[in-house]
């Protein structure tokens, strides 16, 4: 219970300086291999979604002790970080907002058999993920799984002029956390 008090104040506090951590320059240019970008969409317009590296153990995403590699709500429906080559990532904290920073609307932490995207990052590509919808329901949070690569681009063409002509899609794995810290270790 501790660990859950502490992960909601962790976010509650962080969610108004937030809101770049890890979000790619709209001037970026393409990558090299080392590193790749990722797009991921994800709804409503003022979830924040946080996603951290970690490793696959035994069909489950591990999160590592890192900070996180992005933290921020999405921008027209999307989000793009950047992150390095070969780094497994996972989103494992989500909170939702009825404003920008308002109203605390809901927490959602991946426990049990309950699956979140993993990300296997490839070498210098721009890739869509895929998208998820968050809704707030009565005891909790929902997510759906959906992909709208035109969507996609078209956010790129506008915010990411240099990626746009380059993005490919590479969907997100669903997998079980076997350490959310909301959850028991």
């Amino acid at each position: 219970m501790s660990s859950r008090l502490f992960v909601l104040a962790f976010l509650v506090l962080v969610g108004g300086c937030a809101t770049d951590m890890g979000r790619a320059n709209s001037g970026a240019d393409l990558p090299s291999e080392r590193h790749s970008y990722i797009v991921f969409g994800v709804e409503p317009e003022f979830t924040q979604v946080s996603m951290f590296a970690g490793k696959i153990k035994n069909g489950s995403f591990r999160q590592g002790w890192a900070p996180a590699v992005f933290a921020g709500q999405p921008e027209d429906g999307f989000f793009v970080t950047r992150a390095r080559a070969d780094k497994v990532l996972g989103v494992t904290y989500v909170v939702m907002f009825n404003k920008k920073f308002n109203v605390f609307n809901g927490l959602w932490v991946p426990c049990g058999d309950t699956k979140t995207p993993v990300i296997r990052v490839p070498a210098g590509k721009v890739i869509y993920v895929g998208s998820v919808e968050f809704e707030h329901v009565a005891n909790g949070v929902l997510p759906t799984y959906n992909t709208d690569f035109e969507a996609a681009k078209a956010f790129l063409e506008k915010r990411y002029p240099g990626l746009a002509g380059n993005m490919e899609y590479a969907p997100f794995d669903l997998m079980p956390v076997s350490n959310g810290d909301g959850c028991r270790r």
